[in-house]
């Protein structure tokens, strides 16, 4: 029998985005549900999904974090997927998440990161992405991560802080099983690398690593962040 996997979408002011994103979910195989949970968008964002059918809409609190559990809570799957407004799945998303969640020895799964543009330098982008991921073992947000909703429940879900939620619960989830980077490739807007340039972001955020490393708090960090979404 099929697997539920609930497709979380946090959003706060994505009305540029969220319609093509949903829609591409949607047209994907598998049984999916999907629920935008929204953290007070006032540009349309709400508007757009509110007219889409079988799409589920939450209100739930500021911070990327806080947004993804009230998303949680709401979610009917067995295999819960965090999913940005501006990322697209792979075709053959349900097929590759289901399959590797059927390991009880794998507690997470992520796919390869590439932009919507391959030219130099933001062909740099998707190597940085696998080389953190091979160094730090941990996984970022915009590559899709995807987990068993029990094995969500048993760690605590998204941590508070505004910053590092992603990396957090990577390390959480890792000491109850593997992380596993999946076969394909999520595509994700290059909005905030061309906004702030590529050397500058990527150098910005090997920083921010380092520092939460050495045990900056979260909330400290986020100060210095440019939160693009």
């Amino acid at each position: 029998m099929p697997v539920l996997v609930s497709i979380i979408v946090p959003t706060l002011d994505e009305a540029e985005v969220i319609q093509e994103t949903v829609q591409g979910v949607c047209a994907l195989p598998g049984l999916w549900e999907v629920i935008v949970a929204d953290a007070g968008s006032t540009d349309g964002t709400r508007g757009i999904v509110s007219r889409m059918p079988d799409i589920r809409l939450v209100d739930v609190p500021r911070g990327r974090g806080a947004g993804m559990n009230g998303g949680a809570r709401v979610a009917s799957g067995d295999i819960l997927v965090f999913l940005h407004a501006d990322t697209h799945l792979p075709a053959a998303a349900y097929e590759l998440i289901t399959t590797a969640l059927s390991d009880p020895a794998t507690s997470a799964t992520a796919f390869r990161l590439r932009l919507d543009r391959d030219d130099f330098p933001y062909s740099l982008v998707p190597l940085a992405s696998r080389v953190r991921v091979l160094v730090q073992r941990t996984f970022f947000g915009d590559q899709a991560m995807a987990m068993r909703r029990i094995d969500f429940d048993r760690v605590g879900g998204f941590g508070t802080a505004v910053l590092m939620e992603d990396v957090d619960l990577s390390h959480r989830l890792r000491r109850i099983g593997r992380l596993r980077t999946l076969p394909a490739d999520v595509v994700t807007s290059s909005r905030r690398f061309e906004r702030y340039g590529v050397f500058r972001t990527l150098g910005f955020m090997a920083c921010l690593q380092v520092a939460y490393a050495c045990r900056v708090p979260a909330n400290r960090l986020a100060r210095w962040y440019a939160d693009v979404r």
